[in-house]
Formats: C-alpha cells, sequence, structure tokens
C-alpha cells in the first residue's frame, strides 16, 4: 500500500498490492475485447461470460423477482442478442434495491475484496454501489483495449494523467501496478501549479474532458501524450477534429459510469458513431 502527494497537505495510499493480483485478469479481458473487435473472438468466451451472467441473475434477489413478473428468466439469456429484453436498471431502483443486487458467492474469493463505493451523484444523489476488487480496476482493462485498437506503444512504466477542470480538485501521485509498473497523478487544472505539475508527470496518457482539452490546446510547450481520453461533458465531432490536430494524438471519446466502469465509446473512424 503505497501512495506519494503531490500536495503537501494530502497523501493518498492505495492497494497496489491487491491490484497487482487482478493484473492477469485484467490483462486476459483486454486480450478478449482486441479479439472481438477484431471480428475473431472466441465463441466459448463468449458462452462462459453468458453462463457466469446467467448464474449471478439467479443469485440476485431483485432480478428473480424483476424477472419473473416480465416473464423471463435467466436461462433465456442465451446470447448478447437477448440483451435488449432484459429490463434496464435505473438509478432509483439501484438505491432502494441496492442491497438485493450483488449476487456474490458469500464464500466467494469475490467478498474478500468487495468494498463500498460512493458514486459521484450525476443523478442528483451519490449512490452506494458495492464492488468486487476486479471491478474496480475494469477502467484499465478497457484502457488496454483502446491502446492495442490504436495500436499505441509506450514506454517502460508510462504515466497515466487524470487532468481535472472543476474547481477544488484533489491532486495525488500512485504507483500503477496494472499498466506496466506505471504511475498515476492527478491534478487540478484550476491551480497555478497545474502546468509545473503536468511538465513534472510528463504523461504518456492524458484522462480529462473537454474543457481539460482546451486548456491543454492554449498551453506553450506543453509535453504531448500518446492517447487523450475525454468524458463527462458533450464534445461534438468538430472539437474534437480541431483539438485532435492542435494536440496531435488520438481521442476517445467515451462514456463511463461509477456504477459500472466505461460503457461506450465514439468510434474513432466515423465521428458520431
Amino acid at each position: 500500500m503505497r501512495g506519494v502527494s503531490l500536495a503537501p497537505s494530502l497523501r493518498v495510499r492505495r492497494r497496489t498490492d491487491a491490484d497487482r493480483r487482478h493484473l492477469p485478469r485484467v490483462i486476459e479481458s483486454a486480450s478478449t475485447l482486441l479479439a472481438w473487435a477484431r471480428g475473431d473472438g472466441d465463441p466459448a468466451i463468449l458462452e462462459q461470460r453468458l453462463a457466469a451472467l446467467r448464474q449471478a441473475l439467479l443469485g440476485s434477489p431483485y432480478y428473480v423477482e424483476t424477472l419473473r413478473r416480465a416473464g423471463l428468466s435467466p436461462s433465456d439469456l442465451r446470447s448478447p442478442v437477448d440483451l435488449p429484453h432484459f429490463p434496464l436498471l435505473d438509478p432509483a431502483t439501484l438505491q432502494s434495491r441496492g442491497n438485493d443486487l450483488p449476487a456474490f458467492h458469500p464464500d466467494g474469493p469475490e467478498t474478500a475484496e468487495a468494498s463500498l463505493i460512493q458514486t459521484s451523484g450525476s443523478t442528483g444523489e451519490p449512490i452506494a454501489v458495492l464492488k468486487d476488487g476486479y471491478d474496480q480496476l475494469h477502467m484499465w482493462a478497457v484502457l488496454r483495449f483502446w491502446l492495442g485498437w490504436l495500436c499505441i506503444e509506450l514506454p517502460p512504466r508510462p504515466r497515466v494523467l487524470l487532468a481535472c477542470s472543476l474547481p477544488g480538485g484533489i491532486e495525488y501521485s500512485v504507483r500503477l501496478p496494472l499498466l506496466e509498473g506505471g504511475a498515476l497523478h492527478r491534478i487540478a487544472l484550476q491551480k497555478e501549479a497545474a502546468l509545473r505539475r503536468w511538465r513534472k508527470a510528463a504523461p504518456d496518457i492524458v484522462f480529462t474532458d473537454p474543457a481539460g482539452l482546451h486548456w491543454m490546446a492554449a498551453q506553450e510547450r506543453l509535453h504531448l501524450p500518446r492517447l487523450l481520453l475525454t468524458s463527462a461533458q458533450y464534445f461534438s465531432p468538430h472539437e474534437r477534429r480541431r483539438l485532435g490536430e492542435a494536440l496531435a494524438a488520438p481521442i476517445v471519446n467515451y462514456y463511463s459510469l461509477t456504477e459500472v466502469g466505461p460503457l461506450a465509446w465514439e468510434c474513432c473512424q466515423q465521428p458520431g458513431r
């Protein structure tokens, strides 16, 4: 458990030892995503994951009750084309029935690392969500997929930077064993030392939002990353083209939720899709 703060008043500690245990699964998940995106995914892996999902639904009191009312059963989930027929989970239900949703086996390895995560409250009120250890690392599997899909090679021990454009953002620096033993830095762009901390971090990958991309484009002699990722705000195709040219790096425009991690992303070849 190690962490080093960029701000004198704050020290962030992360259980990097626990993260490291999930590294094989992160790599396998990214490889599977990449194989399916290229059209050569293994049907056996898909069936294995659907079987696990069916079992999880059977273990969730909420879903057993909800599917029964809809005339469905977890066994009806035989392929991804069946998913649109299954009921969606809305934030209000997540808040009121949260204790009935988890389907961890009481003696399973998931419960040893399960923790309660407070969402950001984008719907008006924060919601508590129970996650197992791997659920909290899903983003790094998807990041590895993006790097593979865009054929981006990283140097040893790459540096990932989370550039926060909101006022009062916290700042920290922690190790990142899930990405080639690199480091993760978070900086607040509205603070005076933002540019100095950016140059010190010299990031290879940057997570931010459109406001952060505009901040980057306005700086002189800024160290530019190999990959940019933007979320949280509307990002028009025009802005994507203009800022992509100005910052000379691929931009992935993705949609994510604290509850589940990355959900979807805009096609890099066909903006708007």
